[in-house]
């Protein structure tokens, strides 16, 4: 379980949700250690029902010994006033009768006993377990008024409550979930949405199911932790499907709101297919709303844009999470084989093997190797086959189950890259229209397309185990595409390039550049390896030649951008004449660190042979320390004026800092700029949120002096409502503030708003920008 006790950097999303409590071990203890653990449990319950007995029955004796009191006092009450004295007394009483008898009964160092008692065990759990809480804040500490089997703070705090000491292993496992929500706090991984919420959940009881064994949890207790597991994969499900139809009003127009709508349908056939057992089916109705969500991304713009990208993006999570569950579901199928009555020495010793493969599939596939992962999925599989030979009765079931599902997931999952043109189309057994490819690695694969457009070299593609009918139609569908290439800055604007026909950016990474029949492109290289232009049509023109770090290359006609690493970094307008320069860094004069937009610089008599030598840099206004960003990410020049234009892209600019600086090989300031970069975040008070209680919010401001002004904009569920405590209010409508204020006022208040719930808590989703007044 999460408490949400957190501070969010930039346009907050923050959902008001607890989270139920991962790690992994090397081995389980000795069985003579594992019962000395549960020695100490037994007896620390044994304190526990003492203590609250204890406390039980001074509260029963209290309220009596009061309410005579009352009685007596009440009876002897002659006017009002007496009679209101006396039941004011009565609360006093009870307090106070409470107290004499706590102490009577010793409850105090009853309840010590009990606290120290279960401390301990915790203690000795680690150390008997070998948990990694790396990221735990100190040593999770007992608490006896925590319902849950525990909770787990943003900042890696974490308690235990009473239900998660019955076993050894099932308190084990149960810190190892904590621990898993501990890495993700502490990785930048901590959710609030509850589509979030649900994944963060799914991640952490899969690690329970994972460590099952090494904590040795019982066949009970694997079950319960499975349920768990799959409550969160349905609650993710539904959780998307909520926010979807809640922004169905919210689109820009009709249009946008039927296709929302038709993709809403999708979610809810996947739900349908899954209760069937269908996963490929629902995964390829995923893959169809992930390519619907990006028609619609293409034409929307400003919150509607924002909010269809993230649909897209919890979509492609969910896809994600499925997966994983059906991994985790075949380590229990294998589990269920291996301990079944018939299963012989030799049959468990190899599906512990089995099962350890399964594990080593998880963690090749985490690190982004698909090539081994590939290679586990179908040797497992061949071992699951050699074991099928000889199994009989529940071991030959679940061994039956358990490849299913390998069986799914390498259809799923595996992805090869097209090389070579499609060569037939046809309907496979299921249905689904194939194609036929040839690559350089393999021979003939067949692969599961979705109607649309061709497929084209250099895709990556998902590959099916049909066999399909070479038909003479020609190839018109295109494969469902894998995770993009890394990123290799955020500037890149995550266009890649696809290879010809496909539809260029109206401008590219760095923007639009105007160009001369004599003008040297040079492209910062950053790793990679080869540089190449491209036309009109995205045909693949001269490389670029490699020179130090810059591959550097001369435009010539009909050459309209250039591809590095797959990426395209500048899409250009050919022109006779470059316009006027302007002199100085073109920036964004006040921007909020998040926006980041690029750094253009006018150069003359710039220095081709010496493009490293350039450089831009910033000054940490707290520290003083002076940033250096290196030389220009792209190089325009003109060959006979000596112009050029350079182009960065400065990263995470440090709040408060307050001039870009541009040098020259020889060290000389070529341009100053001035820059104001602020940052801004969230957090709220209390971290428990119920119906009726009220919720204090609090925005604070760095990098900006506290006389400038600000507006703030407050987004809500419209069931809540909003008071101003900081500053200025400017306008109020259902779900939406806005407000005005001073940097130091907002810093200086600890609550600058507040949200009566008294109505309901709804959506429960917040977010906030803060905007400077020029």
């Amino acid at each position: 379980m999460r408490k949400l006790s957190f501070v969010l950097t930039g346009i907050l999303i923050l959902t008001f949700t607890l989270f139920v409590c991962g790690g992994w071990a090397a081995s389980p203890p000795s069985p003579e250690k594992v019962a000395e653990l549960q020695q100490a449990i037994n007896e620390a319950h044994k304190l526990k029902e003492k203590a609250d007995d204890a406390r039980a029955r001074a509260d029963e004796e209290a309220w009596d010994e009061a309410r005579k009191t009352f009685q007596e006092e009440y009876a002897k009450a002659k006017t009002d006033e007496e009679k209101k004295d006396a039941a004011k007394k009565f609360s006093d009483d009870v307090d106070k009768f409470l107290e004499e008898k706590l102490k009577e009964l010793d409850w105090e160092n009853l309840k010590k006993a009990k606290d120290e008692a279960f401390q301990k065990i915790i203690e000795a759990v680690d150390e008997a377990y070998d948990i990694d809480t790396s990221n735990v804040k100190g040593e999770p500490t007992f608490d006896q008024d925590q319902s849950e089997e525990g909770l787990c703070w943003p900042d890696g705090r974490v308690k235990l409550g009473p239900a998660a000491f019955t076993s050894p292993g099932w308190l084990a496992s149960v810190k190892k979930h904590e621990a898993t929500h501990a890495d993700q706090g502490a990785q930048g991984r901590w959710r609030m949405d509850n589509v979030g919420n649900a994944d963060q959940e799914i991640e952490a009881y899969g690690h329970q199911i994972i460590s099952a064994d090494t904590v040795g949890l019982s066949d009970a207790e694997r079950a319960e932790v499975q349920k768990r597991l799959h409550y969160y994969l349905e609650a993710k499900k539904a959780a998307l499907k909520y926010e979807m139809e809640l922004a169905t009003g919210t689109m820009d127009n009709e249009v946008q709101e039927e296709e929302l709508g038709k993709i809403i349908g999708k979610i809810e056939a996947v739900q349908e297919l899954e209760k069937k057992g269908d996963e490929e089916g629902a995964i390829s109705k995923k893959d169809d709303a992930i390519e619907e969500l990006d028609e619609l991304i293409k034409g929307a713009k400003g919150e509607t844009k924002s909010t269809l990208e993230t649909f897209k993006e919890h979509v492609e999570e969910l896809k994600e999470a499925e997966i994983f569950v059906i991994k985790i579901d075949t380590i229990e199928d294998l589990r269920d084989a291996r301990d079944a009555a018939t299963a012989t020495r030799a049959q468990k010793d190899e599906i512990n093997k089995i099962i350890g493969k399964i594990k080593n599939l998880i963690d090749a596939e985490k690190k982004g190797d698909e090539e081994k992962a590939l290679e586990i999925k179908k040797d497992a599989l061949k071992e699951i086959n050699e074991l099928l030979k000889d199994a009989k009765g529940e071991v030959k079931d679940n061994l039956e189950k358990a490849k299913e599902k390998l069986e799914k997931l390498i259809r799923i999952e595996t992805k090869i890259t097209v090389t070579g043109k499609a060569e037939g189309v046809g309907k496979a057994p299921d249905g689904s229209t194939v194609i036929l490819v040839h690559t350089k690695e393999c021979s003939r694969y067949t692969v599961t397309c979705t109607p649309g457009t061709t497929v084209k070299a250099g895709q990556t593609v998902t590959v099916s185990g049909h066999t399909p009918e070479p038909g003479k139609i020609k190839a018109t569908t295109v494969t469902t595409l894998a995770s993009p290439l890394p990123e290799r800055k955020k500037v890149k604007a995550n266009h890649y390039y696809q290879g010809p026909g496909e539809p260029l950016p109206g401008t590219g990474v760095y923007g639009s550049f105007v160009i001369t029949p004599d003008t040297t492109v040079a492209v910062k290289a950053n790793g990679a390896t080869s540089c190449f232009f491209i036309d009109e049509e995205g045909e693949k023109k001269e490389e670029l030649d490699k020179k130090d770090n810059y591959f550097v290359g001369i435009l010539k006609p009909g050459i309209v951008g250039v591809v590095t690493a797959g990426i395209i970094d500048a899409i250009f307008n050919p022109q006779e004449k470059l316009p006027p320069k302007s002199p100085g860094i073109k920036i964004d004069p006040y921007y909020d660190g998040i926006t980041n937009e690029p750094a253009i610089i006018d150069i003359e008599n710039v220095d081709i042979g010496r493009l490293e030598d350039y450089n831009l840099s910033v000054e940490d206004t707290a520290t003083g320390q002076i940033i250096d960003y290196g030389s220009p990410d792209l190089f325009l020049a003109d060959g006979k004026t000596g112009l050029a234009t350079a182009t960065y892209f400065p990263g995470d600019v440090p709040a408060g800092a307050k001039e870009f600086v541009f040098t020259d090989p020889e060290g000389n300031i070529l341009h100053e700029q001035m820059t104001n970069v602020y940052k801004y975040s969230l957090s709220f008070s209390p971290s428990r949120v119920t119906k009726g209680m009220p919720v204090f919010g609090d925005v604070s401001i760095s990098g900006m002096t506290g006389e400038e002004r600000v507006q703030v904009y407050l987004s809500f569920d419209a069931v809540l409502e909003a008071e101003i405590i900081t500053g200025e209010l400017i306008s109020s409508i259902p779900g939406e503030v806005i407000f005005s204020a001073s940097a130091d006022e907002i810093n200086q208040n600890p609550t600058d708003f507040t949200f009566d719930t008294s109505r309901g808590l709804g959506q429960q989703q917040v977010i906030v920008v803060v905007v400077p007044v020029e």
